[in-house]
């Protein structure tokens, strides 16, 4: 049977991670984060990474254990059994979909706002066939191609905030890098509690685990280099849009990054990052095209949906039926609209697969769990102390403590609907 090919590297990784984690939202989060803290808003990007650096090290454990396509649906399969890896796997499916629907939406939008020829109905689907068309091409031809497509969007997403912070060390010199003093932990808590999404994306890139070359030395290091990234990025902008903006950064919260630019370098300051919006939503979507597809594919694979989806393509070893009814379900949620209900229920998945992730990490470790590439001799997995995950868990049991009862009930009825698809196809599956 043809196989998936270990071809992604320490680079590739890490820009998937990133231009997942970038998305939109830090254009316009300095605002947002400055109105819960004023100046001291930074000491909330430093928390929020340290309480997501247990969960990107949990996902680190459980990847270099279990390598395989699928991401937590995998690692909690190997951990917890077959019905907790599907419902895992139900949570990043969905999350991922209502996630990259609502980006492709915004970037119609975004490319209609420059070009008023293409901000009509039609027009916005005809460019989310284009976009998605694209992208879904790409990675069908290979994953070296994804990969590649996604290195070049991160230095290009890349190239207008860095011009926003050398602009602002420029202006601000040394007092650019003076922060407020540190607020009391409630505060610094609420903050973290809204950042931490902003940090979120390693959940969706896992999923890419099964083509990942050397995977117990490589996961670990493109997830901590990818954290370190977009903790450094994240911190590095704000400071520059509170040198350019000042008190009136709370008072700016569309698109604050874009005003702050028009302050430091003009009118061509600000055009260029709102460029970058559109190049940073154009990553993520691009990032998910790769990676979601992946987790349709483990799944089918399973035999949990049709075998047709679980079948890599003979000549360019990617799953390329997967990947295109993957976009082909963007493109309808997109085109509808019908996404925005369901928006509350992301974060929600998102914290509860950190959750899943958590505890199979801490159980896989535990049972020292070794699956394909990480059982043969000389792969050595990936280790923290038992204290890492356990944290992790505990950080994400605290942020599902702050969801509504609507939103847990939404999660509650996806995970009831997925356990009952599960155990009827397992029957089926038994009787055949």
């Amino acid at each position: 049977m043809t196989q998936l090919s270990r071809s992604i590297g320490v680079r590739g990784l890490t820009a998937a991670v990133f231009n997942i984690t970038v998305g939109a939202g830090i254009f316009a989060m300095p605002a947002l984060v400055a109105q819960m803290l004023g100046t001291s808003a930074v000491h909330a990007y430093v928390a929020c990474a340290a309480a997501m650096s247990c969960i990107v090290l949990s996902f680190a454990v459980a990847a270099s254990r279990v390598p395989r396509v699928g991401g937590t649906y995998a690692y909690a399969e190997a951990a917890f059994g077959p019905l907790i890896g599907f419902l895992g796997g139900a949570l990043i499916w969905l999350s991922d979909v209502l996630a990259s629907a609502a980006v492709v939406a915004g970037l119609s939008a975004a490319i209609g706002a420059y070009a008023p020829l293409l901000d009509t109905p039609m027009a916005r689907v005809l460019v989310l066939v284009v976009v998605l068309g694209s992208l879904a091409w790409i990675n069908v031809r290979g994953v070296r191609q994804g990969t590649r497509v996604l290195e070049i969007l991160t230095i290009a997403k890349l190239a207008p905030l860095l011009l926003l912070i050398g602009a602002g060390v420029l202006v601000g010199g040394g007092g650019m890098w003076q922060v407020g003093p540190l607020p009391d932990a409630g505060a610094i808590g609420r903050a973290t509690l809204v950042l931490i999404f902003a940090f979120s994306g390693a959940e969706s890139t896992m999923s890419l685990s099964g083509e990942v070359a050397h995977p117990s030395r490589t996961i670990p290091r493109a997830l901590v280099l990818a954290l370190a990234l977009i903790t450094g990025l994240y911190v590095t902008v704000h400071l520059a849009a509170a040198v350019a903006l000042g008190a009136a950064l709370p008072l700016t919260p569309d698109a604050p990054l874009a005003a702050a630019a028009g302050i430091l370098i003009g009118p061509q300051g600000r055009a260029v990052l709102l460029a970058g919006t559109v190049i940073s939503m154009l990553g993520y979507v691009s990032a998910l095209v790769m990676s979601t597809p992946r987790l349709v594919f483990a799944v089918a694979q399973r035999g949990l949906l049709p075998a047709w989806l679980g079948r890599v393509h003979p000549r360019w070893h990617t799953p390329a039926a997967a990947i295109v009814v993957q976009t082909l379900l963007i493109l309808l949620v997109a085109s509808s609209g019908t996404f925005g209900a369901l928006a509350s229920f992301a974060s929600v998945a998102v914290v509860s697969v950190y959750l899943l992730a958590c505890l199979s990490a801490l159980q896989l470790q535990r049972t020292d769990t070794r699956l394909d590439d990480a059982a043969l001799p000389g792969h050595a997995p990936f280790r923290v102390p038992a204290l890492v995950p356990i944290a992790g868990a505990l950080i994400c049991v605290a942020l599902l403590a702050q969801s509504t009862l609507r939103e847990f009930a939404v999660v509650a009825a996806v995970l009831a609907t997925a356990a009952t698809g599960f155990l009827l196809r397992t029957r089926v599956m038994t009787r055949a």
